[in-house]
């Protein structure tokens, strides 16, 4: 193989600038935050319970039961973080442990996105079908 002192150089540019320049990385939130629903706090352990069990079941393409997890489409247009992509998915939240096939789901659901990632949180308002942001937390 023959190297000319041009492509040396060319190749030792390269070198430097591939060494040198930053890699544009992927950076979802990586703390799980607590939320504020409706005046009830759920802590970090509870949001990452939802979190984590909610993508096991998208991720096999299963439900818990035949409700949850199931399609958020998001028809009150909430904002959730950018880093997070649809499509979404809704999976009840409760205070205590995961939410079990049989348990009342209560009014709080956790929303992932693509890759399990959290999107946020909603809640369901007393006495209404409609959704409310809850307030994320980080501790």
């Amino acid at each position: 193989m023959y190297f000319s002192i041009a492509n040396l150089f060319f190749f030792a540019i390269l070198l430097e600038t591939a060494f040198s320049t930053e890699i544009p990385v992927f950076h979802a939130e990586t703390r799980t935050p607590s939320t504020i629903c409706d005046g009830v706090l759920y802590n970090s352990a509870a949001t990452e319970a939802c979190r984590s069990l909610a993508w096991f079941y998208v991720f096999k393409r299963q439900t818990l039961g035949t409700d949850y997890p199931h399609i958020y489409k998001n028809f009150e247009k909430f904002e959730f973080s950018p880093d997070v992509q649809p499509p979404w998915y809704m999976f009840p939240m409760v205070e205590n442990g995961f939410w079990e096939l049989g348990m009342d789901p209560g009014p709080v659901r956790c929303v992932i996105g693509m890759g399990g990632f959290l999107a946020g949180s909603i809640y369901h308002k007393k006495d209404s079908n409609k959704f409310e942001k809850c307030q994320d937390v980080l501790e």
